[in-house]
């Protein structure tokens, strides 16, 4: 079981690296082969289908990396502590990407989105359902902090958790300019100044 799980992560990141360079439909199985040293039948076996794996790393890659949602529940404790894992997950993603050979995060994220929202049928009902799920995590952590009287009693919960998120995306998007993708201390600096002007 374990050997199928890493057989299978080593596809969804090789198919990852392609699917960042090059649209969907421009991705052959001779470039899945070559890129995985698996053979046709050993990766239809794990994902049936081009579309099927394309899916999977949309949903691993776009919708998980860096997500507020797939946070463990652990730091959440308070919204320092969220906000300071937060940062360092994203660090510690753009330090793995790189690693594997992908200097600029953003640019394959926003290459693999764009060809996602021509391939797949639902990509945009998947999209509004992923950002919708981010702000209602966003929120119930507004709300703790509330409670906890770590934030001021006044705070539109709502409002700021768009804020936090919209901040984050837009410092995904403005990464795209530059050569190792977006600037996470610019990140922090960001978040933190919004923590500082909400907290009780």
């Amino acid at each position: 079981m374990r050997n199928g799980k890493s057989t299978k992560d080593k596809l969804l990141i090789e198919a990852f690296k392609l699917f960042t360079s090059k649209p969907y439909d421009r991705v052959t199985f001779a470039d899945l082969e070559q890129a995985t040293g698996l053979s046709r039948g050993a990766i239809l076996y794990h994902i049936k289908t081009k579309e099927n794996l394309f899916l999977n790393v949309v949903k691993k890659f776009i919708f998980e990396v860096n997500s507020i949602s797939s946070m463990p529940k652990t730091p959440q404790s308070s919204l320092i502590l969220t906000l300071t894992h937060f940062i360092e997950s994203c660090q510690k993603e753009k330090k793995k990407m790189a690693a594997s050979g992908i200097f600029n995060v953003n640019t394959a994220m926003m290459n693999i989105t764009i060809s996602a929202f021509f391939a797949l049928p639902k990509m945009r009902e998947y999209a509004f359902n992923w950002l919708s799920q981010e702000k209602v995590v966003w929120m119930n952590i507004l709300e703790k902090a509330k409670e906890l009287k770590e934030i001021r009693s006044d705070i539109n919960v709502e409002l700021f958790a768009s804020i936090f998120e919209n901040v984050f995306l837009g410092s995904y998007l403005s990464g795209i300019v530059y050569t190792d993708g977006y600037k996470i201390e610019q990140l922090e600096r960001e978040v933190m100044q919004i923590y500082q002007l909400i907290k009780a």
